[in-house]
């Protein structure tokens, strides 16, 4: 289906080609939210225009292809939803929304945008990154949803580097970051009831690491609580570090000229004794009587406030408070 001098637009109807391949093209391919597109594969090619084939209520059973340079491309599937490569065939200034109502699979490849953002969502599924994701200004938003079996975990498993843009990675069981998360002065927001830290050496230090007034949060919400690796760095600039934990937190490396703010339930201590908190100020409040030992060598903090209360947090608790700083 071909327009050959304007838009293509599906309005509250039903396009069922289901069981064979489908082709849309046009000067930009859109549809409203109560239309449904059903196929096996599908190209869909919208020239300088945008993608909008968004609806929830779509189903390919095939791998869609996707081609623009408009401002945005957007594809929904009511189940699990496949992406032909996307490296070539969208504009660097193009945004990229993929969401499927099931499992989303991509293709192995880097994504690199300048302006575009990237949004990739599983709503009952798992989500991995498929290589690097890069963007100058671009948002990249990762987000595993959890409705039946093991899913709703997001695997952070190349490294994702931003300029000015925000990073979001979200899961309703666990945020999984194998590798590192960059940012010139993009805002940082981690969380899942788990977020499980790859440990890191020595030769492959790894980050969440942003600059300016850039923020860093980080939220566990779960009992399970937080464990940084051994070689897992928090690096802000003047922004604000946040660590929330449903349970104990296990810190490693902090780094900033900010504020780092600590927020758990139970234990509050470091990771090995090479370990350092070097921040402007630090805030620790720790319920259910929980301890704090933050009594590395290195530590060097301007400004300390250490608070253990009691599992309701009225009034102060039992926890034993250490702290050691180098100055």
């Amino acid at each position: 289906i071909e327009t050959t001098d304007g838009a293509m637009r599906l309005v509250g109807t039903t396009l069922n080609a289901a069981g064979v391949d489908l082709v849309l093209k046009g000067i930009g391919v859109s549809q409203t939210s109560a239309s449904k597109v059903f196929a096996s594969t599908a190209q869909v090619t919208a020239g300088a225009g945008s993608i909008d084939l968004s609806s929830a209520l779509n189903d390919f059973t095939g791998q869609v292809t996707l081609t623009a340079s408009g401002a945005a491309a957007s594809i929904g599937d009511i189940n699990g939803l496949s992406l032909n490569s996307l490296t070539g065939k969208l504009a660097v200034t193009t945004s990229i929304t993929a969401i499927a109502g099931t499992q989303l699979v991509l293709t192995p490849e880097n994504l690199t945008t300048t302006s575009g953002n990237i949004y990739l969502q599983s709503k009952d599924g798992n989500l991995t990154t498929p290589g690097t994701l890069t963007t100058t200004t671009g948002n990249v938003t990762l987000i595993g949803n959890f409705v039946t079996g093991s899913n709703g975990t997001v695997q952070v498993n190349q490294t994702i580097t931003t300029g000015s843009g925000a990073v979001t990675v979200s899961a309703d069981t666990e945020v999984i970051l194998s590798k590192s998360v960059l940012s010139t002065s993009g805002n940082m927001t981690i969380s899942g009831a788990t977020v499980t830290h790859s440990t890191g050496s020595l030769l492959d230090i790894l980050y969440l690491r942003t600059g300016s007034a850039g923020s860093i949060n980080v939220t566990a919400s779960g009992t399970g609580g937080l464990v940084m690796g051994q070689y897992f760095y928090y690096q802000a600039g003047t922004g604000a570090t946040n660590v929330t934990s449903g349970g104990t937190v296990d810190l490693s490396h902090v780094t900033s000229s900010g504020v780092f703010n600590v927020s758990a339930v139970g234990q509050v201590q470091q990771v090995g004794l090479g370990s350092s908190i070097a921040v402007n100020a630090l805030s620790v409040k720790t319920r259910s009587n929980g301890s704090i030992s933050l009594a590395n060598m290195s530590n060097n903090v301007a400004y300390v406030k250490l608070l253990s209360r009691n599992a309701a947090d009225t009034a102060a608790g039992s926890g034993a408070i250490s702290y050691y700083d180098t100055n």
